[in-house]
């Protein structure tokens, strides 16, 4: 690949993806990192409760507290993981977007929605 398409400095790609990896080390981790995107997600976007079948009947508070929360938070930093690790390489980060939509499209995750909350 050229490294003039490359999208981030390879210091500033390497040093985020050690920062993620260092910060969302434990389960407990992304768990509290994954809840608070999710929690902030359905705050400001209501309607994608009725995305995910196990929150589509309950009530935002409800949803907020649910279990499946916890599933998806953590389903969601590794897929972020996963898109940050290929970011510089467009080809994988293509592969790695289109496997992402594959695996989470049953749980109703959609690359759309953690590609949007990326902030690179």
């Amino acid at each position: 690949m050229n490294s003039n398409k490359m999208r981030m400095e390879q210091r500033k790609h390497s040093s985020l993806l050690y920062e993620l990896q260092t910060i969302l080390s434990t389960n407990d981790k992304k768990i509290e990192v994954g809840k608070a995107i999710f929690r902030q997600l359905l705050i400001t976007n209501p309607n994608f409760m009725k995305v995910y079948k196990p929150i589509q009947s309950v009530t935002l508070p409800q949803a907020l507290n649910s279990d499946y929360l916890t599933t998806l938070g953590i389903r969601y930093v590794d897929s972020i993981i996963h898109i940050v690790e290929n970011f510089n390489d467009e080809e994988k980060l293509q592969q790695t977007i289109k496997y992402l939509a594959d695996k989470h499209a049953n749980c109703g995750l959609t690359v759309a929605h953690f590609v949007v909350r990326l902030c690179i």
